[in-house]
């Protein structure tokens, strides 16, 4: 999420929890039977089944979804990197591609998502 250390630094914890607590739920709403689940912090994991079209269909409807978002008067976006499954890779390597596409997200000005395959 774009700037959630402020987010926390400004408004305190209690503020920040509603915050991943609210994220969670537009991811459960979106993510529907799909696992997805609080991977650490402010980082969230979603295991999609689609064609990429769709994945990209997905992951803009959680950007848009989180954008609509107005809580203690901070906006409040997120960043996803999305990657491609591939039997031949370990689930290591797939969350580490898609972390890459994560990072390339972040260095293109967040609130937005990068297909990574």
């Amino acid at each position: 999420m774009a700037g959630f250390m402020r987010i926390n630094d400004t408004s305190g914890h209690d503020v920040g929890d509603q915050v991943l607590l609210a994220v969670a739920a537009i991811i459960h709403q979106h993510a529907q039977t799909y696992p997805h689940g609080r991977l650490g912090g402010e980082e969230f994991g979603v295991v999609f089944a689609g064609e990429e079209r769709d994945a990209r269909d997905f992951a803009k409807a959680l950007c848009e979804g989180v954008a609509n978002l107005r809580l203690a008067t901070h906006a409040v976006t997120i960043s996803i990197g999305v990657s491609t499954f591939d039997k031949a890779l370990s689930v290591a390597d797939i969350f580490r591609m898609a972390d890459q596409g994560l990072y390339e997200v972040k260095r293109q000005g967040k609130n937005n998502f990068v297909l990574v395959s």
